[in-house]
């Protein structure tokens, strides 16, 4: 994620702004330049929380501790108090980060953990297990399947992007919106309708959001999956394109494979549907 590139470089930065200008010899206004990249770090931190709390919290654990001990180096070294009070702070944050991933690896569950596997991944609290490939014969549908699961104890927007790559589609959802209730697990089947004569293989881009879910929101279920990929859709698509089927999970991307020995309906007036699996039991009347 470029955010987190971002944090990674903007880190050490802002720290060696802040310590270089404790030297009396050094500009004063290095000390106000680190405090703002700092302040830019912790804001980026924030934004990436809200959207994948498992990876960003082990990034700040890694990182408090590494930070930590290179402020505690240089305060040991001589008389540096800024470099003490850093590295006081490093260890100060490294706490509830430990503490946070301890109680999801292993605290209680309060929904059933349903999606599981390689293929699942994770944003904005929100499962998606997104298939590698659909198979249609030219100038059929082709119905993709997703299965979904809310992570929250609120009732979140679930927000789907599509985009193809090619000539080869006729008629496709570009957006997808479906309301998932607190913990609720799902499918949802989008229609596409391919063009008669189609060939080869057809690489369709995804994106995903989850919106709505407030900021005191609780998470029910504990169990950590990979992030899904976030970024512009030009920027997946090269990347998928660049690494074939290595990367095709993690482009975010699917692939429409078109082939004549597969049986298929035409479905015109095909529309995308919605089927949910499981809902909390107090939920489900």
């Amino acid at each position: 994620m470029l955010y987190y590139v971002l944090v990674m470089v903007l880190t050490p930065i802002g720290a060696l702004f802040c310590l270089a200008g404790q030297d009396i010899e050094s500009p004063r206004w290095w000390v106000a330049v680190g405090v703002v990249l700092l302040a830019a770090v912790l804001g980026l931190l924030l934004h990436c929380f809200c959207r994948d709390a498992w990876n960003t919290t082990r990034l700040v654990l890694i990182f408090s501790v590494l930070f930590a001990l290179l402020c505690g180096s240089i305060a040991w070294g001589g008389e540096a108090p800024t470099a003490l009070l850093l590295c006081v702070a490093g260890l100060v944050i490294a706490g509830p980060c430990a503490a946070y991933l301890a109680w999801r690896t292993y605290g209680p569950e309060q929904a059933p953990d349903l999606l599981v596997g390689q293929d699942v991944m994770e944003i904005d609290g929100v499962a998606v297990r997104l298939p590698r490939r659909v198979d249609v014969c030219p100038g059929h549908t082709a119905w993709v399947q997703l299965e979904l699961q809310n992570a929250w104890t609120v009732p979140i927007e679930f927000r789907l992007r599509l985009r193809s790559w090619g000539r080869r589609v006729s008629q496709m959802p570009n957006r997808v919106v479906q309301q998932l209730g607190p913990l609720e697990v799902g499918s949802v089947r989008i229609p596409i309708r391919t063009r008669v004569g189609a060939k080869g293989r057809l690489r369709v881009s995804v994106s995903v959001h989850g919106h709505g879910r407030g900021v005191l929101a609780r998470r029910g279920r504990l169990r950590a999956k990979p992030p899904f990929p976030v970024g512009p859709m030009w920027l997946l698509t090269i990347m998928g394109a660049g690494a074939g089927d290595a990367l095709l999970y993690q482009s975010a991307s699917f692939e429409v494979v078109f082939r004549d020995d597969v049986e298929g309906a035409l479905e015109p007036e095909a529309s995308v549907g919605w089927t949910s699996t499981w809902r909390p039991p107090q939920d489900s009347s």
